[in-house]
């Protein structure tokens, strides 16, 4: 009742304008944060959240039944599969594996359901009949619903069944999961449908579905960084990156350029010249020259130190075959500068130890020498 009263006062495009600028801020925070870090399936889901709030905004401006049935098209389109990228979240974070087939299966039927969307207008199965009405000072779809709409609330029920079971299953089989997360996730699910039921059966026509994208988008978010807070993977990737590794560079099969990162390109200048799916020289460097045994002489030598300055730089190469036909040729290039000075400290230490050592037992052999001659 109080969620309705709010729609009342206010414009319901007010609200799917938040909305969408919300989304777009929480898709942009991921992006920008956990690049690289969390499952893609975090994306696409927080990108569908922006699709459907996007087909909200049209729909508020749709005047006519062809403008709203394309904004109807545009919710759907993220709707239809958001609930299988919260399922795929929720076997990420719980990990447990979903079998491709059971994947397959539930991405073919979101593309049937968008499909029976689309032919609203064709076919009757889904909708028998549609009718455009104002109402809270926005456009809305008034429809009547064909045999076929149960499609999507099974599909609902089947993603948030599985999500309930993945949960419950890691939980009680003691995996790494922690029972505060959990519980988030089942809030989450448990919103999303409960609103889905109460915006179909109260009969209001107000769409809910909005209110509880953001709640669920704004758990997650909280989830996910709580869990950069302590999760180990995540920690030790980071340290393992910044401290043993610093420079990366690449090649494919036939020795041409893949890319680099930022400090190789900074400490070795020449790999700034190269292009990619370019080969190179290897007369220009030390450092190409290296590569170039690596890559099409296959050098066994594994590893190599190269001066450069006052630098010093641990080159190390490796070989990742991607199938039969592809492989990329990884150079990985570490500072190892204060190693190597600390190295140079304690042999320049050694060799001036076996210089007293040297100099202190030829005295003794002189000394033990005319102690000799004088007794003789």
């Amino acid at each position: 009742i109080f969620i309705a009263m709010a729609y009342t006062y206010c414009m319901l495009n007010s609200i799917y304008t938040f909305s969408f600028i919300l989304s777009f801020v929480y898709l942009f925070i991921l992006v920008s944060v956990f690049r690289n870090r969390i499952s893609s399936y975090y994306f696409l889901r927080f990108a569908s959240f922006l699709i459907t709030y996007f087909g909200y905004m049209q729909m508020s401006d749709a005047d006519t039944l062809k403008m709203g049935l394309f904004a109807n098209q545009t919710v759907y389109l993220g709707g239809s599969f958001s609930s299988f990228f919260l399922f795929m979240c929720i076997a990420d974070l719980c990990k447990s594996k979903i079998p491709i087939w059971f994947q397959t299966l539930l991405i073919i039927y979101g593309g049937i359901l968008f499909f029976f969307v689309s032919s609203v207008g064709k076919f009757d199965v889904y909708y028998k009949s549609v009718t455009i009405v104002h109402n809270f000072g926005v456009y809305m779809l008034k429809k009547e619903y064909g045999p076929l709409h149960i499609l999507y609330p099974l599909y609902m029920l089947v993603t948030m069944t599985g999500g309930y079971f993945i949960i419950i299953k890691s939980f009680f089989n003691g995996k790494a999961v922690s029972y505060k997360n959990s519980i988030l996730l089942m809030v989450t699910m448990t919103l999303t449908l409960t609103t889905y039921l109460v915006e179909k059966l109260s009969g209001w026509g107000i769409p809910l579905i909005p209110i509880a994208y953001d709640i669920s988008q704004t758990i997650v978010v909280f989830l996910l960084f709580r869990i950069s807070m302590y999760d180990v993977g995540l920690i030790s990737s980071d340290v393992l990156v910044e401290t043993a590794i610093s420079g990366i560079v690449c090649f494919d099969t036939k020795g041409r350029f893949l890319g680099a990162d930022d400090d190789a390109r900074n400490w070795f200048p020449e790999i700034q010249e190269l292009k990619i799916d370019v080969g190179f020289d290897p007369e220009k460097s030390d450092l190409l020259n290296q590569i170039h045994k690596w890559v099409f002489e296959g050098s066994e030598v594994k590893s190599i130190l190269i001066h450069r300055g006052d630098q010093f730089f641990q080159i190390e190469y490796s070989m990742k075959k991607e199938n039969s036909s592809k492989v990329i040729h990884c150079i990985f290039i570490r500072d190892d500068t204060e190693d190597q000075k600390h190295h140079l400290e304690m042999k320049a230490m050694n060799d001036n130890l076996e210089k007293i050592v040297y100099e202190k037992t030829k005295k003794m052999r002189r000394i033990l020498s005319d102690i000799i001659r004088s007794m003789a």
